[in-house]
């Protein structure tokens, strides 16, 4: 499972950042439900937001190149507070696969699948993913740029679609309280920018050439962040110009941008459901490879075919639960008061005491290890 040895190209590494800026505009609503018609603001303020983001995973991974986060932690807070801080980061990325998998499910039972076993889909995609990331995440990164291809399609094929039916007015007036558009600016950079703490601090640690791609070009990366912040600008643009406000009477209100797109008989948000569920199955691989790989380095463990099952097994017991005990209204009451909050500070939280530390005790003993 573990890539190391293995090279990535440029353009792998870039796709994969673009990625989840991609899919954002595609798969989450609460974006607008805070920031309504006025959610374009929150996606500018929140590129400056993200850039800070990236700033501190490349600070904190460029320590000790080829090591993940979970090594690093063992450097510098030594192996019992290290193993601790390991499983804190463990949990963030359990919350983000339980999340996924509990929305995907809702999504299916809402579009495309009302009668079928939501459980039996979910099964099929967790099976899916272990054996995409079963001899690496490399073919997995691979696929990023199919998907950041399909993203610049469609959005250029539905601007075109539904430019005569948007009314740009919607975007005004800016009436919004500040308070929501900077709630919709964090909750845009947690999902655009802050699900990056895959790849920099688990994955591209793996690729022995990453040090001459990122460490040493790294305004690149900052040029590639700021281009997939404009496209989902580009992206609340267009939804705010069709639906505005009555985004928020939507779960999935993308949905309901691209019904506005009439071509005969055909229905063509099956399509973008397809789309959804193309970025869905990449987010499982990332962030089950990312999960299973984190926690075969703190336990020390080698087999992974089993860790891969147990892991997996895990999950779908415990979204069988949520799914069949809790509703989706109340999920979603949870997840706007309580996940939304915890989880951004813990992305964000964690990589900056790790850093400070770092620099703190690298001040303080002149014997800290150099970069590795």
């Amino acid at each position: 499972m573990n890539d190391v040895k293995k090279k990535m190209s440029p353009l792998e590494l870039h796709t994969s950042i673009l990625v989840y800026m991609v899919a954002t505009s595609v798969y989450n609503n609460y974006l607008h439900s805070t920031g309504k018609h006025n959610v374009w603001i929150s996606a500018i303020i929140s590129i400056f937001i993200g850039l800070f983001y990236i700033f501190i995973y490349i600070s904190l991974s460029s320590i000790y190149p080829n090591k993940t986060i979970i090594k690093i932690n063992d450097i510098i807070f030594g192996r019992y507070i290290g193993k601790l801080i390991s499983v804190i980061y463990i949990f963030v990325f359990s919350a983000m696969l339980l999340d996924t998998m509990v929305w995907s499910s809702f999504l299916l039972e809402e579009s495309i699948a009302p009668d079928s076993s939501r459980i039996f889909a979910i099964i099929l995609i967790t099976v899916f993913s272990l054996i995409a990331i079963k001899n690496g995440i490399q073919p997995v990164i691979r696929y990023a740029l199919v998907l950041v291809v399909l993203g610049y399609v469609v959005l250029g094929v539905t601007y075109v679609l539904l430019l005569k039916d948007m009314d740009f007015s919607n975007l005004l007036p800016i009436d919004v309280p500040i308070k929501d558009i900077l709630k919709g600016s964090l909750l845009h950079v947690d999902y655009t920018y802050g699900e990056s703490i895959y790849f920099f601090l688990i994955i591209f640690p793996g690729f022995n050439n990453i040090k001459n791609i990122l460490y040493e070009k790294k305004k690149y990366v900052y040029v590639t962040v700021i281009f997939g912040g404009l496209f989902t600008i580009l992206a609340f643009v267009r939804n705010a110009a069709i639906i505005g406000n009555l985004s928020i009477l939507y779960r999935y209100y993308y949905l309901n941008v691209v019904r506005n797109i009439e071509i005969g008989e055909a229905r063509l948000e099956l399509l973008f459901i397809l789309e959804n569920i193309s970025f869905l199955f990449f987010f499982f691989c990332v962030i089950l490879y990312s999960i299973i790989y984190s926690t075969s380095q703190v336990l020390n463990v080698r087999n992974y075919r089993l860790l891969s099952i147990c892991t997996g097994g895990l999950f779908i017991g415990v979204t069988y639960w949520i799914i069949s005990n809790i509703s989706s209204v109340f999920y979603g009451e949870y997840y706007d008061k309580v996940y939304n909050y915890l989880i951004p500070v813990l992305k964000l939280g964690i990589p900056i005491m790790t850093l400070l530390i770092f620099y703190i005790r690298k001040k303080l003993i002149k014997n800290l290890p150099d970069n590795a």
